[in-house]
């Protein structure tokens, strides 16, 4: 597949990106064996857009009752990890059960700006919580690790590892309170 990188383009028009999104989606389709849902393709159209805090694009996506079902869904996960401007997703009442699980782990891991996932009202097996659990654990050491090798902008280079950690926790805690969770700054529902 055809890779794009939209980070670098911020000034990219929402069309366009659904369009790409579109386009992925239906080649995993056909990749997967599954008949595109015209009610998920629809809904990539009406995403809503927002600006973060920092000023960066952010979409949010509500596939809610959309029926994808477990391969379906695959299909969508794949095609929303090509944008970065991606910050909420909604796949309550999906009929989504244990097989998409892995898939969604590796989702919550990995995409880099995901800050809300809606998994409601699905048939999500307790192994797929702590399944979800683990990614969530990888998912924060790995913006441990990467706040320590590249610290924020407000922590001088002439300080110690001790004080750019600190400067981390405090950073994390404050981001965990405002997202109103206990650690991590990512909400599931």
């Amino acid at each position: 597949l055809k890779s794009t990188n939209w980070s670098e383009r911020e000034a990219t028009p929402h069309s366009e990106v659904a369009h790409y999104i579109k386009q992925l989606y239906i080649d995993n389709c056909t990749v997967y064996q599954v008949k595109p849902n015209s009610l998920a393709l629809a809904r990539l159209d009406v995403a809503k857009i927002s600006t973060s805090p920092d000023g960066a694009i952010e979409l949010s996506y509500d596939f809610s009752s959309c029926h994808l079902g477990d391969r379906g869904a695959i299909c969508m996960l794949h095609a929303l990890a090509h944008d970065n401007h991606l910050s909420s997703v909604s796949f309550a009442s999906c009929g989504l059960r244990r097989s998409s699980a892995l898939c969604f782990g590796v989702f919550l891991e990995m995409h880099p700006r995901l800050k809300d996932l809606d998994l409601q009202q699905n048939s999500l097996s307790y192994e797929s919580g702590e399944s979800f659990l683990q990614s969530l654990r990888r998912r924060l050491q790995s913006s441990r690790e990467s706040s320590i090798q590249n610290p924020p902008p407000f922590i001088k280079r002439s300080t110690t590892v001790a004080t750019a950690a600190m400067a981390r926790t405090v950073s994390m805690k404050q981001a965990a309170a405002a997202a109103n969770l206990p650690r991590g700054g990512l909400h599931i529902n």
